[in-house]
Formats: structure tokens, sequence, C-alpha cells
């Protein structure tokens, strides 16, 4: 009998002591529950879990599983958004997470940011991913240790920056990537390759190349796997289309080579579109290299099929990468046409891929633009979040010491005033850059225009005048004219190249126009190796001296004196000439009813970089002897910057 109650009395405490245990567990079995891998039992058990005790924190947890469950496992969109959007709307108007169940809310801003940048909400994408990146340092403070959520959020953020045109806010999430160890072990080959990309959108070859081959030396130590396979060529044909954008044939022709091996080109089930664009960059590398194997009718016949499907596949709209690809085809459909003897051809390419640069350029510009609105939008909602942050700071403040609480306020807003006024500061300073630097850019593309048309005015007097020549002249101006837009597209340039241009320029007009001797007179070159000047600011006044100083030729020469003044930190050039003088030339210039579109220019670029770079930078034309008019002095003052 004693037995039997003792038994009885050992079952009901065992009995009460597993319901104070479930009791007493339960919400500490919510905050850390993990799922590996989510499975509808485990969801329903979560779920009955919250069910039975109202007094549970976890709603909004459960929702964000259950959203991510959909998105991993079942690939059930509509199930995914419904879930995301409801765990964090649930978050927000009842709070029922701690801090330890926030881990969970990635998740959700996760899902829909993926979603959001797959339809093309770019913008929208960026706030989702935004978000998900300040819960995941949050959750990286309070616990102690990287958050492996983090990497996604900025791959994510990077990629819709690259379809925004938003570069250097791409490069800035790539370079977040790349200093991750844990995320490039596992996608580092991917990063590799868009920082190239990126680089080569801004005409960075050298950093372009060795981002790609990056990618290459780390694919080395992969196995061939179909994903590995398409990058693999995707990144030997990016690094042929560097080396063909720098003119470097043979390693242009050994990386199309490689990417069109015997392997078979693997589809990627990620992102189809993208694996679209990378087969027609493939299929024109492999028509390129057919031109230069001589067989120009498949390459012509494979480039029609490729523009095609271009039009067939909704490639033809105005987007970075899709101007880039038809660019190149154009370019290969004139180098095809121009083997071929078909010049008429190659001419009306270069018409369409004229049009295209125009495009290029006219959607880097916008794209420029939106990128300063949304950085300046981005920091005022940083701001206001920092001002809600030190609001609830001081409420805080005064609970624990209300004696102290008005010192502790002044203070904060002291230096809260102090960093908006430096913040303000700075974005004036960095916006009037950029601002003068586009304007650099667009003054620097009316010189090209004018120096063609003068160089083009000559070749037809040349083919009218000694046809026997115009074969010679046309090489040399091809040479020059290559060199002149080269340079035209960097902001600035080392002073040698500007000196070797000149110097170009002038040998050609001598050998084939006007009879002229010129000298080029360098104070102390060692002084020049390291510095940096705008491009195109010397011979636009040469070409003056010979177009309008010399009216015969007899005798004529040109002298160019060229220094360094390291105190005023500018390079002094002055050109003189024997030809008829300043005064009689401006008679003769506005009999000619020549246009001073060019001294404009000129003067507007002086004005933009003496106040940019705060020198003292201006030119000065003067005659010599204006009455017997036996010659003109110009006199250059330009700024320059050290390379380091």
């Amino acid at each position: 009998m004693n037995n039997r109650i003792f038994v009885v009395l050992i079952a009901i405490l065992l009995h009460v002591g597993g319901i104070s245990q479930e009791s007493l567990f339960t919400q500490q079995y919510i905050d850390t529950f993990q799922m590996r891998p989510i499975t509808r039992l485990k969801l329903k058990k979560f779920k009955e879990v919250l069910e039975k005790d109202k007094e549970l924190k976890g709603w909004s947890k459960y929702y964000s599983l259950s959203a991510y469950r959909y998105f991993s496992s079942d690939y059930n969109k509509d199930s995914a958004l419904y879930f995301a959007n409801k765990a964090i709307s649930y978050f927000e108007e009842f709070g029922d997470m701690n801090n330890y169940q926030q881990e969970a809310l990635t998740k959700p801003y996760f899902i829909l940011g993926w979603y959001a940048r797959l339809e093309e909400n770019h913008r929208k994408a960026v706030e989702y991913n935004l978000k998900g990146v300040e819960l995941a340092k949050t959750m990286q403070r309070l616990y102690a240790r990287p958050s492996k959520y983090l990497p996604y959020f900025y791959r994510d953020i990077m990629y819709s920056y690259v379809d925004l045109g938003y570069i250097s806010s791409a490069k800035k999430y790539a370079h977040y990537l790349i200093t991750n160890d844990w995320y490039m072990k596992r996608e580092g080959i991917y990063i590799y390759n868009q920082l190239g990309i990126l680089h080569s959108y801004e005409n960075q070859l050298d950093s372009a190349k060795y981002y790609f081959k990056k990618g290459l030396t780390t694919l080395e130590k992969e196995k061939e796997e179909p994903d590995f396979i398409e990058i693999q060529e995707t990144l030997w044909i990016n690094t042929g289309n560097v080396f063909r954008k720098s003119g470097n044939l043979d390693s242009t022709l050994y990386y199309y080579k490689m990417a069109n091996s015997d392997k078979p080109y693997i589809e990627s089930k990620r992102l189809p579109n993208r694996s679209l664009i990378s087969l027609l960059n493939k299929k024109a590398s492999l028509a390129y290299l057919d031109i230069h194997k001589g067989d120009v009718n498949n390459a012509l016949k494979e480039l029609n099929a490729i523009r095609d499907s271009i039009f067939t596949n909704g490639l033809d709209v105005v987007s970075r990468e899709k101007l880039d690809l038809r660019i190149l085809l154009s370019e290969t459909f004139i180098d095809g046409y121009k083997k071929g003897g078909n010049y008429r051809m190659a001419f009306r390419e270069a018409e369409r891929k004229n049009v295209l640069i125009e495009q290029l350029n006219d959607l880097v510009l916008k794209e420029n633009i939106e990128e300063l609105q949304a950085r300046f939008d981005l920091k005022e909602k940083e701001n206001e979040i920092n001002e809600l942050g030190i609001l609830n700071a001081v409420q805080k403040a005064k609970i624990r010491q209300r004696n102290t609480v008005l010192y502790i306020i002044l203070a904060l807003i002291i230096i809260f005033l102090l960093l908006v006024y430096g913040w303000v500061q700075q974005g004036k300073l960095k916006s009037k850059y950029q601002i003068i630097s586009l304007q650099q850019r667009l003054l620097r593309s009316q010189l090209n225009p004018h120096f063609i048309f003068n160089s083009l005015n000559s070749v037809h007097g040349l083919i009218t005048k000694e046809p026997s020549n115009a074969q010679s002249y046309l090489l040399k101006f091809s040479s020059l004219l290559r060199q002149t837009l080269q340079n035209s597209r960097e902001e600035f340039i080392p002073i040698r190249d500007e000196i070797d241009a000149l110097r170009n320029y002038l040998d050609l007009q001598s050998s084939f126009f006007k009879k002229f001797d010129y000298q080029i007179e360098i104070d102390n070159s060692n002084e020049l190796k390291e510095k940096l000047i705008p491009p195109m600011f010397i011979q636009p006044f040469v070409e003056n001296s010979i177009e309008h100083g010399f009216v015969d030729n007899q005798n004529n020469i040109i002298k160019i004196s060229i220094g360094i003044d390291k105190g005023k930190k500018v390079l002094n050039c002055t050109i003189l000439d024997n030809g008829q003088g300043y005064s009689k030339a401006i008679s003769s210039s506005k009999e000619k009813r020549d246009s001073p579109q060019s001294s404009n220019i000129l003067k507007d670029r002086i004005m933009l970089y003496a106040k940019y770079l705060k020198t003292d930078a201006f030119y000065r034309i003067k005659g010599r002897d204006q009455n017997i008019g036996n010659g003109t002095t110009v006199d250059i003052s330009i700024p320059y910057i050290v390379e380091y």
C-alpha cells in the first residue's frame, strides 16, 4: 500500500514539474528556436506553441520563417511575399520581438529586396536591402560576431546599383564584399567579374584586367561545375573585350579562343536574361575570331543573327550593359566589312555605332545625376534615423538622471549641429566638384568636333590638289585622331602625352600643307615626370598660328617653350610665330567670319580649372609688333596636378 502511494506521488510530481518546465522555457524556446532546414512540421509545432499561450511573443518570427520556407524550398513567390510583408507589418504594429528574435526579420527584407530586383524595381530593392543592412549590423553588435546576412544584402545592393547605372555606389558595395573572406570563398568569382565590368565602364582598363584575371586565378582552384563553366567563359570574354579596347589584338584573340573552346555553353538558372547577354557576347567573340581567320561571310552571317536575337528578345532597350553589347557588335561589323572590302557598309555601321555611343553618353549623364540625387536622399534618411536615435537616448537619460539631462541635451544638439554643418559643407564641395567635372567633360567634347572639322577640310583640299599624298596623310591623320580622342576622354593626362600629340600635329601640318619649321624647347624635362595637365590646351593656339598667322610659305617658324612653375603649380607655355601678326590675323579672321567657339571653350575651361584648383590659370595673346605685323606671342598658364 505504501509503495503504491509513493509511485502515485512521484508521477504527480513529474507531471507538475513537466508543466512547470514547459511554462518556464516556452518563451526561451521561442527566442532561440532554429530550424535547419525549415519544414512544414517544425513550423506547425512552432505555431501551436504560440496559439496555446497568447502571452508569448513570436508571431513576427513565425511569419519570417514561413516566408523564407516558401522562398527557398517551395519557390512560391506569392506566398513568400505575403508572409514577408506580414512579418514586417506585424512587428511594426505590435513589436512582438525582443532583440534576439529580430535576427529573423532579416529574411523578409532579403526576400522583398530579391523579388523587387527581379521585377526591375531597383530603387525599392535598395530600400529593402538597406533596412536589412541596418538590422544585420544591429545583430552584429548584439552578438559580437560577423553577420552572415550582411554580405548578401551588400551583394544585392551592388547589383541593383549596377542596373540603375550608379557605378560609384556599386563599386563601393563590391569593395565591401571583397573584404569579407567568408563570402568571397563562396561567390568571390562573381564579385571579381563585376568589379572588372564596373572599372571597364569607367575606362579604367588596367583595373578591369586586374579583377578579371583575379577571377580567373580563383577559378583555377575550383572544380568544373556548370555555373563555374559559365562564369569562366564570361571572364575570358570580358578580359578579351578589355584587351580589345586597349588595342592589344594578340591578347584579345587569345582570350576569345579560350572562351570558344570545345566546352559547351551552360545557361545559368539564376538570371536567364544575363545568360542570354553572355551567350550573345560569346557568339560575337566567335564572329570576331572568324573575321581574323578570313571567314568574313560566316562572321557577318553570325553577327546578323545576333542582332536579330537582340531585337527579338527585347535587348534593344537603353541600358548600359545592353548598349555595350550593341556597340561591341557594331565594332565587329565594321571590322568584318573592312576585311571584306565593303567600305560603304562599314561607313553605315559606323553611323549606327555613333548613334549608340550618343545614347550611351546621354544615359551615363542621366545616371550620374540620378546617383547624386539618390546619395543626397539616402543621407537625408540617415540623418533622420540618427536624429530619432538621439531623441530616444535623451528620453532615457531623463529617467536615469534628471539633474544632468539639460547638459546632455545641449551637448548632443551642439554635436549634431556640428556634424550636420560639416556634412552639408562636404556635400556642397563634393557636388560642386562633380558639377564642374560634368561641365568640363561637356566642354571638352566640343573640342573634338572642332579639331575633326578642320582636319577633314584639310583632307578635302589635299585630295583635290595633291591626291598622291592623300593616303599618307590619312594614315598619319587617323593616328593623330586616335591619340587626340584618347586624350580627350581623360580629365588629366601626363604632360609628355600632350607634348607628343602636339609634336605629331606639327609634323602632319608642316609635311603636307603650309611649309614651316617648328621648335619645342622644354626647360628641365625631368620636372615633367608624374605631372598631369588637362588635355587639348596648347594645340588650338598652335592651330591658330598656322591657319591665321602664316599667309605664305617663306621662312615660317613656330617656337614653343614649356616650363614648370612649382611655386604656382602651373605649366607655363609660350608660343612664338613670325606670321602676319595678331592684329592682321584678327582682321583676316573677321573677314572670313570665323566662329569664336574654340576660343570661348578654352576661356571657359581655364576659368573652371582656375576656380577648381585655385590657381592663377590664364592665356594671353599679343602681337610682337602690330604695325609691322611680324608675329604673335601667346602665353598660356595651365594648372597641373601631381600623380602619386
